[in-house]
């Protein structure tokens, strides 16, 4: 398999899955959460089914090496019949989404002059489109004998068929770009706050993602002309129109998804603000844990500590031995009574004595729960 059956491989696969991811979620907001199902959800759904054809064509034309130079010459039959229904799928698909998104698009439109220019739109869009399908069917007479017309040169004129695609390609430009630009220009002067302006006018902007894959289809639109050189060329044409329908259905889901989106997002900020409120919580019992362990079975309230250190009495200093009497002394923390009753008269209780004649000096610490707590 070449680089390029490799890569678009890899793409149809990708645009597939995220195709089928993105419609699916755009049928639970519409039939579920906002009961609001269209024809523009039924024409969407028919271009998914539609692109998916498309993409089983597509596949089966790499498998039988129709991207390489020249297919393998048992299946050269067999591959210029897949291309030719994958072709035909992409108009049908890319048309059905046309009128997918030009159906959503008039949801919101209330001007008439805009829902006529969407109207002439549509239409130029639809009747083309199955107009060029026959063409692609039918550009080398009965589509049985598809292979003999084509090396007998028995086909539409080359000049014939490259106006017709690029005609083709054009109108679904400039309808990609109608169904954003028109929109947007409402949008500017409706009466929001900017930021809701700007992320609805992204989801909007979505829509016009499948025109970048018309405008480069263009590019390499000779690749749809039958030759020597067909396979080679068409391979390029197939990627485009790939990104084109493929992107261009995930985006036109992906913009009727901002209920959801909202939802999720609300959902998100809840389990924040639970997250939040349980580690408040969790501290707050880790701090009432603390001041109980720190301070007994009652809470803090404002004590006093009484410390006792050494004061040596007058005449008896003994420096020698002031290591060891050191050991004979200690804090003694206690809760202070300042009340003048019977027990305290005419002396300090809180006065210690010491064996060799020293006594203690008293200092009284004023200690509260904010100084417990720093500790």
């Amino acid at each position: 398999m070449s680089l390029l059956g490799r890569v678009e491989t890899i793409l149809t696969i990708v645009l597939l899955i995220l195709a089928w991811l993105t419609v699916s979620l755009r049928f639970w907001v519409r039939g579920r959460m906002t009961k609001s199902l269209g024809w523009d959800d039924g024409f969407m759904l028919l271009s998914l089914v539609l692109f998916t054809c498309y993409s089983t064509f597509i596949l089966l034309i790499i498998y039988n090496g129709g991207f390489d130079h020249l297919p393998v010459s048992s299946k050269v039959v067999k591959t210029i019949n897949y291309v030719l229904l994958a072709e035909s799928f992409y108009v049908l698909a890319t048309t059905a989404l046309k009128i997918a998104l030009g159906l959503f698009f008039l949801r919101i439109l209330t001007k008439i002059w805009q829902r006529r220019t969407f109207y002439v739109i549509l239409a130029i869009s639809s009747v083309y489109g199955c107009l060029y399908v026959f063409v692609v069917i039918f550009q080398c007479k009965d589509p049985k004998d598809l292979f003999i017309h084509v090396i007998t040169d028995t086909c539409l004129p080359d000049a014939f068929l490259l106006t017709a695609g690029y005609l083709y390609s054009s109108i679904n430009t400039v309808a990609d770009w109608t169904f954003v630009l028109i929109p947007l220009v409402m949008l500017s002067t409706a009466n929001m706050d900017r930021k809701t302006k700007f992320s609805v006018g992204i989801i909007m902007a979505l829509g016009a993602v499948g025109s970048v894959g018309s405008i480069l289809r263009i590019i390499y639109m000779k690749g749809i002309i039958f030759g020597p050189d067909f396979f080679a060329n068409a391979s390029y044409v197939a990627i485009y129109a790939t990104v084109e329908a493929g992107a261009g259905i995930a985006a036109g889901s992906l913009a009727t998804l901002r209920p959801l989106m909202r939802q999720a997002a609300q959902a998100v900020r809840l389990s924040i603000h639970r997250s939040s409120q349980s580690r408040s919580s969790n501290q707050r019992k880790y701090f009432k844990s603390s001041r109980t362990t720190r301070s007994g079975t009652e809470p803090f309230d404002e004590e006093s500590q009484i410390m006792s250190t050494q004061v040596p009495a007058a005449g008896q200093r003994d420096t020698s031995s002031a290591a060891a009497s050191n050991d004979n002394f200690e804090m003694v923390p206690t809760v202070s009574s300042r009340s003048d009753g019977e027990d305290g008269a005419g002396r300090d209780p809180w006065s210690l004595e010491h064996p060799a004649g020293q006594i203690t000096k008293v200092v009284d610490v004023h200690v509260t729960s904010e100084d417990r707590i720093r500790q």
